[in-house]
C-alpha cells in the first residue's frame, strides 16, 4: 500500500463528502472503493487490508498511523444518533496518483456511504454486509477481496459456457447431448447464488 496515495484518498472522500464525515464513514468508503474497484477494474485502489472489526470492515493499522502521523485529526461531536468522530481539516494531498477511473470509484463509495448513512446506520450496514467478501468474512480475521474477483470469473466462465457452449471447454464423445446436458445441470447447482466462493 502506497502511503501517499491513501492521503490522496482520504482527502478526496472528504472532499466529496463536502466535509462531512465521520470516521465509521471513512473506513466504510474505503472499503467500498476497494470492493468496487475490484468489481469493476479486478484491482484495488490501494491494497488495503480491512479486518472484520466490531462495526464491519475497517483498515485499522493504516488509519491509526496517518492519525498517529497528524494527517488528520478527531474530534467529537454530539449529534441527533449520539456521539460521532469527524474528521477535521486533513491535509490537502495532491492526487496525481490517482487515475479518472479511481476518482469516479472514489466519488461512487464516498456517495454511497453519505446516500445510506442518511437513512440510518442499519442500511449502511445492510449494503456493506451483503457484499461478496463480507458474507464469508469470520469477525476479527482479515477479509478477502479475492472473492470478488472468483465471483466475476465464474460469471466469465458461466457466461462463454453458455454462449460458446460446453463443447469449447471440453470434448464430449458423439452422441453424448444427454451427458452435456447433465454436466451443464450440475455447473448449474455448483454455481448457484448462494454458494460462497
Amino acid at each position: 500500500m502506497e502511503l501517499n496515495k491513501l492521503k490522496s484518498v482520504i482527502c478526496l472522500i472528504h472532499k466529496f463528502a463536502h466535509g462531512n464525515i465521520t470516521s465509521y464513514q471513512l473506513a466504510k468508503a474505503l472499503y467500498l472503493t476497494e470492493y468496487l474497484s475490484f468489481k469493476f477494474c479486478e484491482r484495488p485502489v490501494l491494497g488495503l487490508e480491512f479486518t472484520y472489526h466490531h462495526y464491519g470492515p475497517y483498515p485499522k493499522q493504516a488509519l491509526e498511523d496517518l492519525e498517529k502521523e497528524g494527517f488528520f485529526k478527531t474530534e467529537i461531536k454530539l449529534s441527533r444518533r449520539g456521539y460521532l468522530t469527524h474528521l477535521k481539516h486533513p491535509c490537502h494531498y495532491p492526487d496525481k496518483a490517482i487515475d479518472d477511473q479511481e476518482r469516479q470509484i472514489i466519488f461512487l463509495a464516498t456517495k454511497v456511504v453519505k446516500e445510506k448513512s442518511a437513512k440510518g446506520v442499519k442500511e449502511l450496514n445492510d449494503f456493506i454486509y451483503s457484499t461478496e467478501p463480507m458474507k464469508v468474512a469470520v469477525k476479527g480475521q482479515i477479509i478477502r477481496m479475492h472473492h470478488v474477483l472468483a465471483k466475476k470469473r465464474i460469471e466469465r466462465i458461466k457466461k462463454r459456457i453458455r454462449n460458446k457452449g460446453l463443447s469449447y471447454y471440453i470434448t464430449f464423445p458423439e452422441g453424448s447431448e444427454k451427458l452435456e446436458n447433465e454436466f451443464l445441470k450440475q455447473t448449474d447447482i455448483l454455481f448457484t447464488e448462494d454458494q460462497p466462493v
